[in-house]
């Protein structure tokens, strides 16, 4: 049995919809539901997004990035070469060398024209380029740094540990100036250290300084060492700018100087084995003694009292 009043109900929402479209009820039009319900999907057309048109119906494009959390690279475009410098464009992975592939130079290129309007980034190449500090190197890096195209820094790496700088100033390469490395090298320029020292073989390095101190200090000179034993050879100081002479020091005692006349002064015996000779006095606090002759311009003093002076004696 049919329930009247469901009947009823389905009737009145069916009207509702022919009528909110807009259309007048008609008993002999049996489309007219169907007319309602296409004419209010047309209705709802203008603000709906067609999805034939690609999100290009957007009213507001920019709002509609902002609410997806879009920045500003959304709308860029992306480099179309590794050496691509258009402003605004995006960079890709291995552009100018970075995070990919260094970018190749043509093999038989003279490394300075080349980079002469080249943007910075990291470039290599094989041992057919001319003009890189290292010829003949079977593989080439280069580091290149720019200030717009007359001026910047090019560094160069080799395969056995070498690297140089080549300076671009006002268009022209100015020089190329080597770094110092493990690997060494050859240096026609003057390097200043407080102190240089080699690397021991055993617990022998050698030190070449230059130090400051008080009278009688060596100042400038070179240091021998074996194990606990120091050797310093070099210019002891006297006053501002005068010397007292050359001396040399073992474990800190003064063994022998020489005035700026030639004088020598020994802590101990004096000896040869061929022969003495002197322009002026010889003089020893300990033992003169020779297997040779024993030549003095001036005078011959031995200071012990029972030293002796032996063999011939010549003084002229």
């Amino acid at each position: 049995m049919s329930d009247p009043v469901s009947g009823t109900t389905v009737q009145e929402e069916v009207c509702t919809v022919i009528e909110q479209s807009g259309l007048t009820l008609n008993k002999a039009q049996h489309d007219q539901l169907y007319k309602a319900i296409m004419q209010l999907i047309t209705n709802q057309i203008p603000v709906a997004l067609l999805k034939k048109n690609n999100l290009s119906d957007l009213i507001d494009k920019a709002l509609a990035r902002a609410n997806l959390e879009l920045k500003s690279a959304a709308i860029r475009d992306v480099t179309a070469s590794n050496l691509d410098t258009t402003p605004g464009r995006l960079m890709q992975v291995g552009d100018f060398g970075i995070g990919g592939t260094t970018i190749s130079i043509p093999n038989g290129s003279d490394v300075h024209a080349y980079f002469i309007g080249k943007p910075m980034g990291k470039y290599r190449a094989g041992s057919e380029v001319t003009g890189a500090a290292y010829q003949g190197q079977s593989w080439h890096e280069f580091d290149w740094m720019n200030y717009g195209a007359n001026y910047g820094f090019l560094i160069e790496y080799t395969t056995d540990g070498r690297s140089a700088k080549h300076v671009l100033v006002n268009g022209a390469w100015i020089g190329v100036y080597e770094f110092l490395t493990s690997a060494g090298g050859s240096f026609n320029s003057t390097f200043k250290f407080g102190r240089v020292e080699t690397l021991p073989q055993e617990q022998n390095p050698t030190v070449l300084f230059s130090r400051t101190g008080p009278d009688g200090t060596i100042v400038s000179g070179v240091e021998l060492n074996w194990y606990a034993n120091k050797v310093i050879i070099g210019i002891a100081r006297n006053g501002s700018d005068g010397v007292q002479g050359l001396s040399i020091t073992m474990n800190g005692n003064n063994l022998v100087s020489i005035d700026p006349s030639g004088n020598v002064w020994a802590v101990g015996n004096i000896s040869s084995h061929s022969g003495v000779n002197a322009m002026s006095d010889v003089r020893s606090e300990r033992n003169i003694s020779s297997a040779g002759i024993i030549r003095a311009g001036a005078g011959l003093f031995d200071t012990p009292v029972f030293g002796f002076i032996s063999l011939i004696i010549h003084s002229q």
